[in-house]
Formats: C-alpha cells, structure tokens, sequence
C-alpha cells in the first residue's frame, strides 16, 4: 500500500505525473510519481533551480535513494528508462517501454536528479553555473530544503546519494555539504553513499597505470603491442610523478588531453585496440565489438529509442511538467565544471565514514574507462577509520538467487568494495537483477546476498 497523501498534499499535486500521458510508455499496475523544477532554498535568481522525477516506492519503505548521473554534464533522467528506473525494459515487438522487475522503486523511495545546473531539464538560458563541487554540494542541499516541504512524510527517511563515473566527485561533496549541515535546522539523515565505476583519485594516480594493467588483465592487447605501450609508460614515468606530486584536483581530469600524447597511455591503448584487435572496441564494455556495437561507435546509438528526441517531445514535457522556458534538453553538455578546482574524492570519503555514513564503491570488470584495478589501487592507499586500506582477506563471494557467483565482496570499517562480473561502466544496466539484489542485501544490510 501507499504510504503519501496522494489527494490531501496540496504541494506535491501539482507534480503529479500521468504515466498514461508518456508516449511510447506501457506501465501496468500503479506507479506513483512526481516530477517537475524546484529552486535552491535562499537562492534569488529564479532560474536556481533543479529538476527531479520522484517514484515513490511500491511498497513502505523507510529508505529514500537520490541517483546522479556523471559526466560531468549528463542527464540522469534517461537513467528511469536505462538503468533502474520503472520504465528500464524496452518490448521490442510493441515498441513500448514497460516494467521493469528490477526497479529500484519495488525496495526504496527513489529520486533522479538532473544537476548541476545546466544539465538535463535543469538547464535555463543565461543560467548560473557551478564553478566547484563545494557548490554542487551546497545547492543540493538547498534544493532538499525544498523538496521535503513539498514531500514531508520523506524527510524522516533514510538518505542514500547514488550515482556512477563523476560522481565520484559529486556523491562525496553532496553528502559532505548535508554532514557540515547536521547541526542546522533542518538537518536529514544520511545513510549511506553508493558509487559505481567511479573516478575518485587523481587522474594520474587512477588512470594510466591502472589502464595498462586493465588491458593486460583482459587480454585486450596483443604481445608486439603490449611490450610496446609498457616501453611507453616507462618513458613517461617522471611525467606522470610530476602530475601526482601536484593537488589532486577535478581539472585534473580534463586536462587530461593536454599531457603529452605520448603519455596518455589509456586513449594509446583505446586506439591500439582498435587498430589491432578489436575495430569496434568501446571503452565503456569491452565485450562490444562489429557483431554487438557496429559502427558509428558512439555510446548511445544501440539505444533502442532516440532519447534526445523523446525528452524534446512537447508531450513528455508536459507530462514531466517542464516549463516553455527550460532549454532543450541534451543527454550531456560539456559546458559544466570544465575547470573543476576541487581536491578528489579520496580527501573526502574519510570524512563521510568518520561520520558513521556507509559507503559502498562498485565497479563492473568489463569497464576499461574507470577500470577496476585503478579504483582497488585507490581504495588500497585510501586511509580511513584509523587504517590504510583492507587489512583483512576477507572476500566473499556475491550469489545471485540461482546461487550463481556474479561478483565478490570485500567490506571493513564501514567500506564495502565489490567486483560485478559481466558489466561494463554502467554497471546497474548491464546487471539490472544483480544490482537489485546488491542494494537489497547489502546497501540494505541483508547478508543474505553473500555466502
């Protein structure tokens, strides 16, 4: 049963949504959900303002999950029909998106996000932009202010901030601008962070490294060639020790192009692939090739909709309740936080779990852009809870309910870290079941999961 006051909230009737009135949607049974602008609390400027779109969980649940999408600068609104959204299962013969039994909102209150400013539906001409994830933070936790005066019965909830790839800078600033808040009025309870195939670490630290021993993990490469870009990254090893000694900031990241060609052994790797084995390699899987994922190679067109046509569609956005005024909405933008200053997450995630906030990092093994390796190197020098990385050999295996292994499991003081077995950078599509089973039993504190 439904636990909101459907007809009683005044505030919140006014981003009630009609699924009916979505083309191409074919939802059968109740869903309940809002969306639509709301400003940054204190904020003058009436182009402050953040888009949600809000599924209020099909059962009582006491667990309330905001999704970001990285970049920065992409729209985490197509993620309800690509990750684990309600609509995330597309019926080919019908050509309507129908419902997915994985969905996040069978378990929890969930809630994506189009931020920071400028991106998605939270775009306006001549809007502020962010000039650093202290902002980003800061925004977000004014938008809360105002979300839960329209939504009341969810400010007592259980707060997780989830999201994948950037997000690892975001997720850790937002919860550390809601931790720095806590003794202000109103205050929210964070529970946890969840944060997929993240860049959390310097650039340099995370990446070229990391990316060579990716490539030799999974066979990409073949011996001349793999002998060939070891040579390299030899050569560039007091190039890459000059960057590590320097902050560790977000620019770090997109400057990444402006190093010496000869030292970004990571795209080196990608076009050797390509020239070498695999024509029709993707970063983001590297399981696509010319059968799977024919050219032109670019992420989104095996999609099976155009997205950015389908959120263009006056339709959709009156059923979404955009306003005339809001810009034409774009999968990704790359006008927000290009010269992000912000130290990387690492600085910040001793500070999330010294605060008693669960923090869960996982990665799928087939992603060669944030690969695995790198984020374990940057989990193994991270310090926090009075050590430096696991101490224990604890890993346990992750079984989905055919008693499968999908995926292992190590966690201590307060920081889980699993491998997802056959899933690419956007893990929670690739393994929409696993990824339900994952929040369930382990970001939900079932052990049942694991074995």
């Amino acid at each position: 049963m439904h636990s909101f006051f459907l007809y009683r909230n005044y505030k919140a009737q006014e981003f009630l949504v009609n699924t009916e009135n979505l083309p191409n949607v074919t939802y059968y049974g109740m869903l309940v959900n809002y969306a639509g602008l709301l400003p940054v609390s204190g904020s003058s400027d009436p182009k402050d303002k953040l888009f949600f779109w809000y599924f209020e969980a099909e059962e009582w649940s006491n667990n309330l999950i905001f999704w970001f999408a990285g970049g920065p600068g992409c729209a985490t609104t197509f993620n309800v029909f690509t990750e684990h959204g309600p609509f995330a299962r597309y019926n080919y013969k019908t050509k309507k998106f129908v419902n997915n039994p994985h969905s996040w909102h069978h378990d929890a209150h969930v809630v994506y996000i189009d931020q920071p400013f400028g991106v998605g539906f939270s775009r306006y001409p001549g809007q502020t932009r962010v000039e650093n994830e202290n902002q980003v933070g800061d925004y977000f936790y004014k938008f809360l202010i105002n979300f839960f005066k329209v939504f009341p019965q969810l400010q007592a909830k259980g707060i997780y901030l989830g999201g994948e790839s950037y997000t690892g800078f975001y997720v850790p600033y937002i919860a550390k601008s809601i931790l720095d808040h806590s003794e202000n009025s109103p205050s929210f309870d964070l529970e946890g962070i969840l944060i997929n195939d993240p860049l959390i670490d310097h650039y340099w630290r995370q990446i070229p490294s990391s990316s060579l021993a990716y490539f030799t993990e999974q066979n990409l490469l073949n011996s001349t060639t793999q002998v060939k870009l070891q040579q390299q990254y030899n050569k560039c090893l007091s190039f890459y020790q000059s960057k590590k000694s320097s902050e560790a900031t977000g620019t770090d990241y997109f400057n990444s192009w402006a190093s010496p060609g000869e030292c970004d052994i990571q795209n080196i790797g990608y076009s050797s692939i390509r020239e070498t084995t695999n024509p029709c390699f993707l970063e983001f899987d590297i399981r696509d090739n010319c059968q799977t994922h024919p050219p032109p190679q670019q992420l989104f067109n095996l999609q099976p909709i155009n997205y950015t046509e389908y959120f263009r569609d006056p339709r959709v956005r009156a059923a979404l309740h955009v306003p005339e005024e809001v810009s034409p909405w774009e999968i990704c933008v790359s006008d927000v936080l290009v010269t992000d200053p912000s130290l990387v997450a690492v600085n910040i995630l001793p500070y999330i779990n010294e605060r008693g906030v669960k923090i869960l990092i996982w990665t799928g093994d087939k992603d060669a852009l944030i690969n695995h390796i790198g984020v374990e190197w940057s989990i193994g020098n991270l310090t926090w809870a009075g050590a430096t990385g696991f101490l224990k050999n604890n890993i346990q295996p992750i079984c989905n309910a055919k008693n499968q292994v999908v995926g292992k499991l190590r966690t201590e003081r307060n920081l889980t870290y699993i491998l997802i077995n056959n899933a690419g950078h956007f893990l929670t599509a690739d393994q929409q079941e696993v990824s339900r089973l994952v929040l369930r039993n382990v970001v939900f504190g079932d052990p049942a999961i694991t074995r």
